[in-house]
């Protein structure tokens, strides 16, 4: 303050001190008549004496708070602008036109999402709220659709939630375990098995592993038994594996091709003839015609 007070122009005040000499010598009643007329002039002195101190202030107070920002001095239309991102040591926070920042929350900014932890600070990384999971990649922004990871994919939904068990997107299925990571090959869901490319992508129809053929159904699920597929007939094993050769379902006898396609008619196998009727059932002491197959199917030309 006196510094303020020193930077005051004083020799204003010394006006009215000689005024009071003055007056002192011209008698009392002159005094009190002049006193009268001065008192305004005392008045207007002081309240610029106390306008002057105040404005210092208001300055100084002004100066702080740009400091504050970075030490850049701005009228308050100008701070009014400097809500937003800034950065320091420890990262990323997003402040107020009046300098706070947002804390443990989501803001959309942008047209991205971004989260702000209790310390104000951006968050990036996986991230955790409540039973959910969230990414946020190094910039602060929050994944959406397919994520890769250290080698491993993952798919956030819309909201940004990891997405487990079965997904749709597009016209293909895709399964996420519990910690969201894309399934690939083989997978046991309850009793029913299903297949995965290398993809992800779920398989449908035929499937080919080495020199073993296994058939999905359009849901997926792995085919066992008996499957009627483009006009043919094909025999699954319980494993998935298809048959090729013969094959014995409780009494009767069947032939699938290297195909793996059910044979009728007429087959020789190892030199030897066979007769598979319609149904694929090979015939055991019967005639075909003029020809006689014995009790294991084999045709005997001696009959």
């Amino acid at each position: 303050m006196s510094s303020l007070i020193s930077d005051f122009p004083l020799h204003r005040l010394r006006i009215t001190f000689v005024t009071l000499d003055i007056i002192n010598l011209q008698g009392e009643d002159k005094m009190r008549k002049n006193v009268k007329k001065i008192q305004p002039v005392l008045f207007v002195l002081l309240a610029a004496l106390w306008m002057a101190m105040y404005s210092r202030t208001a300055l100084a107070q002004d100066m702080n708070a740009a400091e504050d920002f970075g030490g850049k001095t701005e009228t308050l239309s100008e701070q009014e602008e400097l809500g937003g991102w800034r950065q320091d040591p420890w990262g990323w926070r997003y402040y107020t036109a009046d300098g706070g920042y947002y804390v443990s929350q989501w803001k959309f900014i942008d047209n991205e999402w971004y989260y702000l932890k209790q310390d104000g600070y951006r968050a990036t990384g996986w991230l955790q709220q409540g039973r959910s999971w969230y990414y946020l990649n190094e910039n602060g922004v929050m994944a959406t659709g397919w994520l890769l990871e250290e080698n491993t994919w993952y798919y956030m939904k819309s909201s940004g939630a990891m997405a487990t068990g079965w997904l749709l997107d597009g016209n293909t299925w895709y399964y996420l375990k519990d910690n969201g990571k894309m399934v690939t090959g083989w997978y046991q869901d309850g009793r029913t098995w299903y297949y995965l490319k290398n993809s992800g992508a779920m398989a449908t129809g035929w499937l080919q592993e080495g020199s073993i053929w296994y058939y999905l159904k359009s849901s997926g699920a792995m085919a066992t038994g008996w499957l009627y597929n483009g006009n043919t007939w094909y025999y699954l094993k319980d494993n998935g594996v298809m048959v090729t050769g013969w094959f014995q379902e409780g009494r009767t006898w069947y032939y699938l091709k290297g195909s793996g396609a059910m044979a009728t008619g007429w087959i020789e196998d190892r030199n030897k003839w066979y007769y598979l009727q319609s149904d694929g059932a090979m015939l055991e002491e019967a005639w075909i015609g003029k020809y006689y197959v014995n009790q294991s199917g084999v045709w005997t030309k001696t009959r």
